[in-house]
């Protein structure tokens, strides 16, 4: 019949019903209760960025402007206001010492906040703070007004709290209040454009604005606010009664108002001549208020002040003293809040003292007993801007500039100005650009980066193998050397290497210790001695080997030899054009015989393989590149018995780079590979068994270079991995520890400076193997998800025997039997080595009986009668056919397409006569119908089991008694749940 309700019925919406395709296939099988077919995965490397240099994951950021805050395990939180490129500041913490140093949270975009420079507040094990600029909202500011965030200890949970959008505040720079679970602040902004106090939850909800200032009562709230009970008190920088002359928007108020945003009143309006200006950080002191001016008083570079709670008893307690030509020994313009301590107040001066770098001062609270307890003089910090915080008789506080990078430091000082020492020093000290291969020893990784460091002329580094533990144990400063571009080698404890420029001349070779002890420099190259050696030194017994780009007699490169002491420097080789040019490779000794490589020269100026004696003697060419065969050899070769194997950077078949190899006398040179998808390969090689490992500076699937392996014959040629940038670009050389590769790449990772990677190769699973049930009959699935190259074999195991017919990744069994229950692995293994992975039980159960059906899920009001209709096809008139009805004695209630076979495809729909309280709505799902058979009045238990999880976790849906000898019980609770099993057990 074609049913048509009438304009009074109500209508729920119609939902179609369709076969699934083979996509969705899947679903169905997974209410059927079948096997699932695992897609294999093809073998991949184990890949991990070690180590990304630059801003996003190694930044310390520039000049730390807000207070620390002390955790009760004694570590200091800070921010810091900028930083390297483009980052906008650091939220960071460090121990009392100086070690422990971490960025919490790096500011790399507008949205999440850029500047932080108030103070923290910590709470448990979460840190509270704000931003003056950042958390784009859209409303008019391109740049932000600023935010309240919120940050664990540990660098979690970042979460902007409130955005700013300006008429309700903006620009907050001074430090927040915690009371219960409200914060306090202030900020620019508000609706008079002279700033407000607001509050905001710690979850971001119910901000308000409590004040809004006007200018006669304040202007600028900048300092941050101190909590008494329910009173908070606070300074602005401006407004209240002015000098028209020196302060014409005012000069300040101190006020208090209460935490609901009632009994707003001014303490103190400053004059000038009793201070001005920058009112930071209150602090209470019993019923006194404690605080600084940043300008006005006698001299008009700030004072010490003291004002009651409830206005009265204003004094001076220090005016600071202006130096005319030279600034004032005792400070000028205290910009930080004050610290106390029983009867003393400890603060600084942005300024003044001897070298006008600021200074750090005491003062006693009825004003006497001024004491500078120390001057900055800039190499030891400058410009504290922070503010101070006390741990026993320690002071500990930051400079907004100075330092070893002039971006600020950390420093601590006992108060009786004894202890000065600072802990760190701020700036892009981590170094960028590593441009040569590590060096490994034990498990830690040694390399250089060819720029960055205090004074961005490079460093030598140290990270261990897990990515952890990463140290600068030298940063050159261009006198000692400059760019570091070529291996070090490890020699005890000591590494030796060369940078291309720095020194008085043109480079020089140096040594350093593991522990970045005993920096000196064993030669300076200039001139005929030779100019920016590039390459890795060669160590034997007391003697360095090793090569100069340029200089020499011809300008053209040199081989030199120099003893591990600096001595003994000699000219092994004057290189002069047909016979080589432009060293850049380093050698590789045996025996006697150094063997190495040009980029030039030859005779068709490609370059050439070379071979010396290590006493200078029985130069000769092996190899002179033509370019189809090869050009411009660039990395160090590797030496297997007689036979010499290295890459060209350039030449080939497509002019991309090739590998090759060549036996010591001269003979037998071939081209092993000529790159097709990579391309400019300068780094080292790796030679293991009968494959070499190595990579390409350019080429793969972004352009950003290669991971490569290729059989010494020229077979089994792969590509392990393409760079994309963001895991770095650009790699070098490769050294081989244990079954994993490590290496850098001269730029990629966080912020385009540069990464340190490994890259397993031993076997291994992505995934480890599924404990499943089964029933018998179905087809069950074990895949094993390897990685590893050369790509692992596979051996499967049945209660720990062999099956000997499966050597694939996957193992599959069709129509199992309850035989086949049991525990099953997999052994993979490759020429790095072996890897079995646990035991799995799979459980084989009888198969029950069912079928999936549409389940028609109908909504409504209680007690009311809804129809079911359905169409098979949907037009302009559908053919509407009843299919049932359904009452409504609880909502939602079911009604079930009993039909067979399934319909290819089908629509529903639910409606009810009259006008109901609550329209009909319908859902629907694929639900299992599961045959239950018997005895009529038998009880039977309907459980069930997750196919894949532990095996005896079944769990009773219903018990049911059978109403009829054959009937179905309808699992409506499978929906959405992982894939089940069932088991059906009569009841006792």
């Amino acid at each position: 019949m074609n049913a048509k309700p009438n304009s009074t019925n109500h209508l729920a919406s119609s939902f179609n019903w369709r076969l699934p395709a083979r996509a969705d296939r899947l679903l169905l099988l997974r209410l059927l209760g079948l096997a699932l077919t695992l897609a294999s995965i093809a073998p991949a490397q184990d890949y991990r960025l070690l180590k990304s240099f630059g801003v996003v994951t190694n930044a310390t950021g520039y000049q730390p402007a807000g207070p620390l805050v002390q955790g009760s395990d004694g570590v200091l939180y800070g921010t810091t206001f900028s930083g390297e490129g483009s980052l906008a500041g650091t939220v960071f913490k460090l121990n009392r010492d100086g070690t422990g140093f971490s960025v919490l949270k790096a500011f790399t975009n507008s949205v999440e906040g850029a500047g932080p420079s108030g103070s923290l507040v910590l709470t448990g094990t979460t840190l509270y703070g704000t931003t003056g600029n950042g958390g784009i909202t859209g409303e008019g500011n391109a740049s932000g007004y600023g935010v309240v965030f919120k940050v664990n200890t540990d660098g979690s949970g970042y979460t902007v709290l409130k955005r700013f959008s300006g008429n309700d505040g903006g620009w907050p720079n001074g430090s927040l209040v915690l009371t219960g679970s409200t914060l306090y602040g202030t900020a620019g902004g508000g609706s008079s454009g002279r700033g407000v106090v607001f509050k905001v939850n710690t979850d971001g909800g119910d901000y308000a604005v409590l004040k809004n200032f006007l200018g006669d009562d304040g202007w600028n709230p900048g300092g941050g606010l101190v909590l008494a009970g329910s009173t908070l008190y606070g300074t602005t920088s401006d407004g209240g009664t002015s000098d028209p002359t020196n302060y014409p928007n005012g000069a300040g108020v101190v006020f208090k108002m209460n935490t609901d945003g009632s009994g707003y009143a001014v303490l103190k309006r400053f004059t000038g001549s009793d201070g001005a200006g920058m009112c930071d950080g209150l602090v209470l002191g019993g019923s006194t208020l404690y605080g600084t001016t940043s300008s006005g008083g006698s001299s008009g570079v700030g004072v010490v002040f003291k004002v009651n709670t409830d206005g009265s008893g204003y004094a001076v307690l220090k005016s600071f003293i202006g130096g005319g030509a030279s600034p004032g020994e005792d400070g000028q313009w205290p910009n930080d809040g004050l610290v106390l301590a029983g009867n003393t107040l400890y603060g600084t001066t942005a300024y003044g003292g001897s070298g006008n770098c600021g200074v750090v001062f005491a003062i006693n609270t009825n004003g006497s007993g001024y004491a500078v307890i120390k001057r900055f003089t800039g190499d030891d910090g400058g410009c504290p801007l922070g503010g101070l915080v006390m741990a026993g008789s320690t002071l500990y506080g930051t400079t907004s500039s100075g330092g070893s990078s002039n971006h600020g430091v950390v420093f601590k000082l006992n108060t009786d100005g004894s202890g000065y020492a600072v802990f760190k020093s701020f700036g892009s000290s981590d170094g960028i650009s590593p441009a040569a291969s590590p060096v490994l020893g034990g498990n830690t990784l040694y390399g250089t980066t060819a720029n960055g460091g205090s004074s961005d002329y490079g460093v030598v580094f140290k990270v261990n193998t897990d990515g952890s533990g990463y140290t600068v144990l030298k940063s050159f400063t261009g006198s000692d050397g400059a760019n570091p571009n070529g291996d070090l080698v490890l020699g005890s404890n000591t590494l030796f290497g060369t940078t291309v420029s720095g020194g008085p001349g043109e480079g020089v070779a140096f040594k350093v210790n593991t522990d970045g002890s005993d920096y000196a420099v064993l030669k300076s190259f200039a001139g005929s001695e030779g100019r920016g050696p590039s390459a890795a030194l060669v160590l034997e017994g007391n003697t360095l080997y090793g090569t100069t780009y340029g200089g020499g007699s011809s300008d053209d490169g040199l081989v030199f030899r120099i003893n591990t002491d600096g001595s003994g420097y000699l000219v092994l080789k004057n290189f002069t054009g047909p016979d080589g040019r432009l060293p850049w490779a380093g050698l590789v000794l045996a025996g006697n015989t150094l063997y190495g490589t040009t980029v030039a020269g030859g005779g068709s100026d490609c370059g050439v393989v070379f071979k010396l004696n290590t006493d200078g003697s029985g130069y000769s060419v092996l190899k002179s590149f033509t370019g189809s065969d090869g050009a411009s050899p660039y990395s160090t070769l590797v030496l297997a018995g007689t036979t010499l194997f290295g890459t060209a950077a350039g030449g080939g078949t497509q002019d991309r780079g090739v590998v090759f190899r060549l036996n010591t006398d001269g003979s037998g040179y071939a081209v092993v590979n000529s790159f097709s998808d990579g391309r400019i390969p300068a780094g080292d090689l790796v030679l293991v068994g009968g494959a070499l490992y190595g990579t390409t500076i350019a080429g793969g699937s972004s352009d950003r270079g290669i991971v490569f392996n290729v059989n010494t014959d020229g077979s089994g040629y792969a590509a392990l991995k393409s760079f994309s940038g963001g895991d770095g670009a650009g790699p070098g050389g490769l050294v081989l520890a244990g079954s994993t590769l490590y290496g850098t790449t001269s730029s990629g990772g966080g912020l385009n400076c540069g990464a340190v990677f490994s890259l397993a190769m031993a076997p291994s699973l992505a995934a480890p193997l599924l404990t499943q049930t089964a029933e018998a009959g179905a087809t069950v699935y074990l895949t094993a998800r390897g990685a590893g190259y050369p790509p692992p074999t596979y051996h499967w195991y049945f209660d720990g025997t062999n099956i000997p017919s499966c050597t694939s990744s996957n193992l599959v069994m069709t129509n199992i039997l309850s035989s086949e229950s049991g525990t099953y692995s997999v052994v993979l293994s490759n020429s790095f080595g072996t890897l079995s992975s646990a035991p799995v039980a799979v459980n084989v159960i009888p198969a029950v009986e069912r079928r999936p059906v549409p389940g028609v899920e109908v909504t409504g009001e209680d007690g009311s009668l809804v129809n079911v209709d359905y169409a098979n096809a949907l037009s302009a008139m559908p053919f509407w056919s009843a299919l049932g009805s359904v009452n409504l004695s609880g909502t939602p209630q079911y009604y079930f397409d009993l039909t067979l076979p399934i319909p290819p495809q089908r629509f529903y729909r639910a409606w009810q006569t009259g006008a109901p309280s609550v329209i009909p709505s319908l859902d629907l799902h694929l639900v299992p119908a599961i045959t239950l058979t018997g005895s009529i009045g038998r009880s039977v238990w309907v459980d069930c089991i997750n196919r894949f999880g532990p095996i005896d976790a079944w769990v009773t849906l219903n018990t049911v008694t059978l109403t009829n000898t054959s009937q179905l019980y309808f699992d409506t609770s499978a929906w959405g749940q992982p894939q089940r099993l069932y088991r059906l057990v009569p009841s006792p």
